[in-house]
């Protein structure tokens, strides 16, 4: 068995533990407040105009706690979240309970695994990611864009890009592409015609979003995409 870790897996102790030490992953009346905002600032009529809380379910590929997640479901979608780190669903699942309307499934999920087998024909709408794509290889990304397809023929990311500011926060202003920060974490910080191009080339780009989100540890250049299987 191949112990090795692979890039995506790639982080100092766990998500879970990363989570704790860089956010407030625990929902609170007043985080949760906080993280509807931060949808409608980022992505404003995105979702209304790409998806319908009545035509199915989405399947989040890499949850994590829920930070899109919850706030879209209390919008009245349901979400299906997969995450391979059970401490980080355990995040969810507390999260949902409190605050996700009852429309939040929490399931273990490796998106390195034949994951997308649980899901074919099961009426899913779209596999959306939030911040996930980025922290796999290009060999894994195509073996990942391929399992999606097979769920859905939507798929619906956000993934931070290439811009200075981004860079700076990150500090990978002289390595942007496969870079490992402090916490040990791979991300590539590829432009947006990169992701259009070449990551997704072959796919019917249906619409985009660029968002800026100022963190804590500095702004965050983004783009969202809604994308189809030619």
């Amino acid at each position: 068995m191949n112990t090795k870790r692979r890039e995506a897996e790639m982080v100092n102790g766990s998500w879970f533990k990363y989570f704790h030490k860089t956010g407030e992953p625990i929902f609170n009346d007043g985080l949760c407040r906080k993280y509807e905002e931060l949808l409608d600032k980022m992505y404003g009529n995105f979702f209304d105009r790409n998806l319908d809380p009545e035509k199915g379910p989405l399947l989040s590929l890499g949850v994590g706690y829920g930070q899109t997640e919850i706030p879209l479901a209390r919008k009245g979608f349901r979400i299906i979240g997969i995450d391979n780190d059970r401490g980080v669903l355990s995040l969810l699942e507390e999260n949902a309970k409190n605050y996700g309307f009852g429309r939040v499934e929490a399931r273990f999920g490796n998106l390195y695994s034949d994951f997308h087998k649980d899901y074919i024909k099961k009426g899913i709408q779209a596999c959306v990611s939030f911040g996930v794509l980025e922290h796999f290889n290009r060999e894994d990304l195509d073996k990942i864009n391929k399992k999606t397809i097979k769920i859905s023929d939507k798929l619906l990311f956000m993934v931070p890009i290439n811009t200075p500011e981004t860079l700076r926060t990150f500090k990978a202003v002289n390595n942007p592409i496969a870079n490992v920060d402090k916490n040990g974490i791979y991300r590539n910080f590829w432009s947006a015609n990169f992701w259009k191009n070449e990551i997704f080339r072959g796919y019917t780009i249906l619409d985009k979003c660029f968002s800026t989100h100022h963190s804590r540890i500095g702004r965050i250049d983004m783009v969202s995409y809604m994308v189809k299987k030619s």
